[in-house]
């Protein structure tokens, strides 16, 4: 079977924001369930700041919780890692891959920091194991400091235990 992400038969690529302007405040990307899976990546986008003067304020706290439930009632924060991407059309290189704690990190959406870039989050599984026995579920949390509009989307992708062309749910 093919490795790469051709066609995608060996991940299971789940739609978890879907882009717009945020004004709403905090954000979650549909919990994976982590039933049938090995991995999971979490990738936001951020576009530019549709109002007010979302171009050089509002800042973001990522965090990645695990829960025993979908609903992600009781959930709990836990560490991950992550690399934020250069600006589009810059080709710079991704930034170096930085550890997030379970108190999540802070990023500006200022044009040099979040401003048409992409933020790739990943979680090892021991990381939910080591929060909670029974924690089956996980999302990546985006809390912004104001409701200054942004464009943000989001989406999982998440190595499934069963490849192929018909994969398992796993949200």
């Amino acid at each position: 079977m093919w490795n790469g992400i051709a066609s995608a038969q060996n991940m299971n690529i789940i739609p978890g924001i879907a882009p717009a302007s945020n004004t709403t405040g905090a954000l979650y990307i549909e919990p994976v369930d982590l039933d049938l899976v090995n991995w999971v990546t979490f990738l936001v986008q951020w576009g530019a700041a549709t109002s007010g003067a979302g171009a050089t304020c509002d800042d973001y706290t990522v965090t990645v919780e695990c829960s025993s439930v979908a609903t992600m009632t009781s959930a709990s924060a836990i560490n991950f890692t992550y690399r934020l991407s250069p600006a589009l059309a810059t080709n710079s290189g991704f930034g170096d891959v930085t550890a997030g704690t379970s108190d999540g990190v802070t990023l500006s959406t200022n044009a040099a920091n979040l401003t048409n870039k992409i933020l790739i989050v990943d979680v090892d599984p021991v990381e939910v194991a080591r929060r909670s026995a029974v924690a089956r579920f996980l999302t990546l949390h985006l809390i912004p400091s104001t409701t200054t509009a942004h464009i943000v989307g989001g989406m999982s992708f998440v190595g499934t235990r069963y490849p192929a062309n018909s994969i398992p749910s796993s949200s």
